[in-house]
């Protein structure tokens, strides 16, 4: 009985704190991703999450189809098909699906336009297909500019520093806690050079990710 209490009144704690923050949604924008933010601000700290996928990507690389035309395309497709391996063309590709971030913050300065955010954020970027899942995760100490232009809209700017390059002084042993990378692909032979570029791409597309963030949000 005494457990159901103590969970019932964290639940009613959690519950009246996120009525009593300003709850903002918006989209953001960083290297990779076109994500839906959710931004819930106290008085002097807040949390805020985003999940996306490549947009602009999947536009440019749809209007590049479009100019190249559907003729072009199939003579392509008909060339590959005559000259490809049954066994191949059952393999799958990898695809950047999207990704997911995380930020903690705490308003340094809080003006009632502009205001300074000090935080934790940590971003993740996922590729996936029919051979597995490898999932890039970075983190690192953030900083933010946040200005209001009324009472409901409002742009942030934010950057982060990755975890890895603030620990690679410490070695090698201590920098490779910075970032992490799980993978459930098993790879023999010629296949592990391409895993090796797969990696370096999510870490690059990872740490872009967090150096540098544009979202626009409006106050629900």
């Amino acid at each position: 009985m005494k457990r159901f209490i103590i969970i019932l009144a964290i639940a009613a704690i959690a519950c009246t704190s996120a009525f009593a923050a300003d709850i903002q949604l918006g989209v953001m924008q960083n290297l990779v991703n076109t994500s839906f933010l959710v931004d819930a601000e106290f008085d002097r700290f807040g949390v805020e999450g985003s999940v996306g996928m490549p947009v602009v990507t999947a536009a440019i690389s749809g209007i590049e189809a479009l100019i190249k035309g559907g003729s072009d395309s199939q003579d392509a497709i008909s060339r590959d098909s005559s000259s490809e391996d049954p066994e191949e063309s059952k393999s799958g590709g990898f695809s950047i699906l999207g990704g997911a971030m995380a930020n903690v913050y705490w308003k340094a300065y809080a003006g009632q336009k502009f205001s300074l955010r000090l935080g934790l954020q940590a971003d993740m970027l996922g590729l996936f297909g029919t051979e597995g899942s490898r999932v890039f995760i970075t983190y690192g100490p953030s900083i933010g500019f946040n200005y209001k232009f009324n009472e409901r809209f409002s742009m942030n700017f934010t950057s982060a520093i990755p975890a890895a390059l603030l620990l690679s002084p410490f070695g090698e042993d201590v920098s490779k806690y910075g970032a992490f990378i799980y993978s459930d692909v098993s790879v023999e032979g010629e296949q592990a050079i391409g895993e090796i570029f797969l990696a370096l791409f999510g870490t690059i597309g990872g740490v872009g990710d967090q150096l540098a963030r544009l979202s626009f949000k409006w106050s629900v």
